[in-house]
This record gives structure tokens, sequence and C-alpha cells, in this order.
């Protein structure tokens, strides 16, 4: 949030102060967004080499007390109270009108769009909406009478998944056939659902050793465990293991 121009310009300005909606029924009487324009303003100040946001922290924990104490939360839960926080703080509609939802059967997807969107303004308008809202379009198809439904609902943030390691790696103890050479430690990268063969195959990129060649065992207790197979699979050895190959 800190990192995110229009926002932290706009607290920077002071233009926060002119914008409070200290008398929103949703809103925590303008609190939360005065605690983090200070703590905005000692980020950007220059003056200072750390900062603790213990007020800001204190007037979370004031609107929402799951975030009391020094536990350890979820920086998404604490993201999501933090934007609608704000923008209800900062929202410049004080007497929202009713709005009627209107048939938009037939009509563009476009013009249901703008419609939306205006409608959602009229009631919703600061800074946040500015920066982040949007409208996620859905698209419903009746298998029995196959009309189709179009709707547009506002978003203020998307939640997505972490990208899932491809790759891991393995320990390998290499023990040359010449007694001549000394063996050596090597931290292998390999796909995380590959085989035995491919861990032969990158081991070839370091040593001059034949991947045909080249037998993989696990020791315990200095007795050999087990030997793989080239179809065996990564899965089956452990982050902590050492392999002897």
């Amino acid at each position: 949030m800190s990192n995110c121009p229009p926002i932290t310009e706009y607290f920077l300005s002071g233009r926060h102060f002119t914008e409070l909606n200290e008398t929103n029924p949703l809103g925590m009487k303008g609190e939360i967004a005065k605690a983090y324009g200070e703590l905005i303003s000692t980020l950007w100040s220059g003056r200072h080499h750390f900062t603790s946001p213990q007020k800001f922290k204190t007037q979370v924990g004031i609107f929402n007390p799951s975030f009391c104490g020094c536990q350890q939360h979820d920086s998404q839960e604490l993201l999501t109270f933090l934007l609608d926080g704000l923008h209800e703080d900062l929202n410049r509609i004080t007497n929202k009108p009713y709005i009627t939802i209107k048939d938009d059967s037939g009509k563009e997807d476009e013009v249901v769009a703008k419609e939306t969107w205006d409608n959602y303004r009229k009631r919703n308008d600061s800074i946040i909406v500015d920066t982040f809202h949007g409208l996620l379009k859905s698209r419903v198809i009746c298998p029995e009478c196959e009309r189709l439904s179009l709707t547009f609902d506002p978003f203020c943030y998307l939640s997505l998944p972490l990208p899932l390691k491809k790759d891991r790696t393995i320990m390998v103890r290499y023990i040359p056939y010449e007694s001549s050479r000394r063996e050596s430690m090597y931290k292998l990268v390999v796909p995380k659902k590959g085989t035995i063969r491919d861990l032969c195959l990158e081991m070839n990129n370091f040593t001059s050793g034949n991947p045909d060649h080249m037998l993989v065992a696990e020791i315990n207790n200095c007795h050999f465990h087990k030997f793989f197979c080239n179809g065996d699979s990564l899965e089956s050895i452990d982050e902590k293991d050492i392999i002897y190959m």
C-alpha cells in the first residue's frame, strides 16, 4: 500500500482531511484514515530509519478486535479490512441515493457495464474506488431455457493463489568410481514430480560421469537402505534426505 503512488500521494498531500466522512454509518468516524495518513507521513518523511506503527495498530484493534494483541494474523485479512475501512472513511457520498435495478436483457455488454458502474459510483466515491475498484463480469446460461444472464459485480480486490514451485532441491553426495577422485556434495535442482533419471541427468552437468552408469542409493545408519531405479519418483525422497550417487 505504501508503494502505491496514487494512494500515498493522496495522503501525503493531506487531501484525506478534506474528504473525511465521519458520519458514514459503515465507516470508522475517519479514525482509520487519519491513523493511516499519519503512518504514511512518518514513513515518507525521510527523518526516520525505522518506525513502529503502534497508533495505527491500536486504531485497527479498536474497530476490529480480532487484530488486537500480538498474535500472528493473516495479511490478506488486514489488507481487506484496511481497504474497506479507508473507502468508507473517505467516501465522498454523504447521502446515498436509492438505486433501482433495471432489466438488462438484450442490452450490449458495454451498456450494461456502464450503467452498473454509474449506479455504483452514485453510492461509492473515494480514492480507494478511483484506484482499486472495478467490475467482474459473469455470464450464466440456463441449461433448460438457454436464457443468458449477464451481471457485472463491483470488486475491490481479487484473491489469487500463489504459484506452486515446479522444482525442488535434493542434496546428493557424489562418490566417483575412480578411487583417486574425491567425493563431493551437490545441491541439485530437479523437477518436483521428476524421476531418478532426472537426478542423474542433472548430476551429469557437474561431473563427467555417464548418467546411464550412475547408481543411486539411500543410506541409513551406515547401511544401504534402498537402491533406486531410473523410473522411481523423486517424491519418495524427503527434503532432509541425503542421496548417495
